[in-house]
């Protein structure tokens, strides 16, 4: 059950942080300009701990300047010893997550074969409170790529 635990804590901080992050700053001026021109922003990132690989997907539509739509989707895959515990993690994270919606922001968790998919949607009246202030799109950009991610 201890290891259990420990996974479960693990998965969260990944997820919750997003470190052990490789910066890549060669391609970083080439995706400025590509996902700033355009009204989608698709960033990714590829991280690798001691027990899991986690593959994220950030996706943000705009109108205009404007953010009329955001989509987190994290595949966690787990070490082949760890698989059989993806439905405590699983059970763990639905628990974690139940009350975002209050906030409009629709999470969906679900187990795969190798452990966990969590999808985080949010649309223009999740945050309605600046949907209508222009958001600068480079600055999204560098924000995710400080971090880590691939913006396009």
């Amino acid at each position: 059950m201890k290891k259990c635990l420990l996974i479960i804590f693990m998965m969260l901080f990944i997820i919750l942080t997003g470190c052990d992050a490789d910066d890549n700053n060669q391609n970083k001026m080439e995706n400025d300009s590509k996902a700033v021109k355009s009204n989608s922003i698709i960033c990714t990132l590829t991280t690798e701990e001691e027990n899991v690989k986690m593959n994220q997907i950030v996706t943000l539509k705009f109108s205009s300047n404007s953010l009329n739509f955001a989509k987190i989707e994290i595949n966690a895959v787990l070490d082949e010893a760890y698989q059989k515990y993806a439905s405590e993690l699983v059970k763990s994270l639905k628990e974690q997550f139940n009350n975002y919606d209050e906030y409009g922001i629709s999470v969906d968790v679900s187990e795969t074969s190798v452990g966990a998919n969590v999808t985080y949607t949010m649309d223009r009246n999740s945050f309605s409170d600046f949907y209508d202030a222009k958001i600068d799109k480079s600055q999204i950009v560098d924000m995710f790529e400080e971090i880590g991610y691939t913006c396009e």
